[in-house]
């Protein structure tokens, strides 16, 4: 997960609100966590009324605080209103790599009345600038979207959600979206199970990194899986556009050149799907050995550009 500088002037901007952390480090590995607060329209007796519901807002309060297990948790409340009004951050250490710090961001509902949804990616990118100075170090995003939720599905909609973030943070903030369907029922509805494959139907027409996984349920096995995810897909997000390069220029020119690369790839792939298969059992010595071929692939690939 290489760093990138922020070059979007509007991350100079700073929201008071907007607590940054104040011991940042340099191997934090920083996580949003978004929802989307939905609008219906209900007609009764000739009288159209408006409401709106932040179900999934709470699901995703509730995801944070099953992670931070104990330690700084945020409140949910029972109403209609977003308990999230700021950005707030929520340092966790991973159960499997305890040296490993996570900081988790809440993040305001997107489609609310406390902010438009580009004001809301434009304070998260902010955030993350004003604590650590520019270095961005996203493993990824996870969407939290309730599954019983009868509004359409719309790729348009994330897409130009993810376009906001990508112009404020660079396209490595968006190449690691982890859409996270929750409120599953055992066994699943048979609706449920049709608005997942129409969603896995769409997912390829975003343009985005952006893959769908069910949250069964809200325990720490369940949640720290969907996070792991997140994480074996943060050292890969972009090693398959670089293999399809490798290869192009092999076909065009001296491929020994770029043998040292091709393996490198090869061999981060067969890492994080080891890291996933073995149920994340070993979690600190493969996040070290992807972090360490991560870095040997850019230097790798500079020598290549040389």
């Amino acid at each position: 997960m290489h760093h990138q500088r922020l070059l979007s002037p509007e991350l100079t901007r700073h929201w008071t609100e907007d607590r940054v952390i104040p011991d940042p480090d340099p191997c934090d590995i920083i996580i949003p966590q978004v929802s989307r607060r939905y609008h219906w329209k209900w007609e009764e007796h000739g009288i159209v009324s408006h409401f709106s519901t932040v179900i999934q807002i709470h699901v995703g309060l509730q995801f944070i605080n099953t992670l931070a297990s104990g330690s700084t948790t945020l409140p949910v409340n029972d109403g209609l209103d977003s308990c999230t009004r700021c950005i707030n951050f929520v340092p966790v250490a991973h159960p499997k790599a305890a040296m490993r710090r996570i900081v988790l961001l809440d993040t305001p509902g997107l489609d609310s009345v406390i902010a438009p949804d580009g004001v809301i990616f434009q304070r998260i990118a902010a955030w993350v600038n004003n604590s650590y100075g520019g270095k961005v170090k996203l493993a990824g995003i996870i969407w939290v979207h309730d599954i019983n939720l009868e509004q359409e599905f719309s790729v348009q909609m994330i897409q130009k959600n993810l376009d906001q973030l990508e112009r404020l943070c660079g396209n490595s903030a968006t190449k690691n979206v982890l859409f996270v369907t929750t409120k599953w029922t055992s066994p699943p509805m048979k609706w449920n199970l049709e608005r997942e494959a129409q969603m896995m139907s769409q997912q390829n027409h975003c343009t985005k990194g952006m893959r769908i996984q069910r949250l069964a349920d809200i325990s720490a096995d369940a949640a720290w899986n969907v996070v792991n995810l997140s994480l074996a897909d943060a050292f890969t997000f972009d090693t398959e556009k670089i293999m399809d390069d490798v290869s192009a220029s092999k076909r065009h020119g001296d491929g020994r050149r770029f043998s040292t690369l091709e393996n490198l790839l090869k061999n981060q792939h067969k890492i994080a799907q080891e890291w996933k298969t073995s149920g994340f059992s070993n979690a600190l010595s493969m996040w070290d050995q992807l972090a360490a071929n991560d870095r040997k692939i850019r230097d790798a690939l500079q020598a290549t550009t040389v």
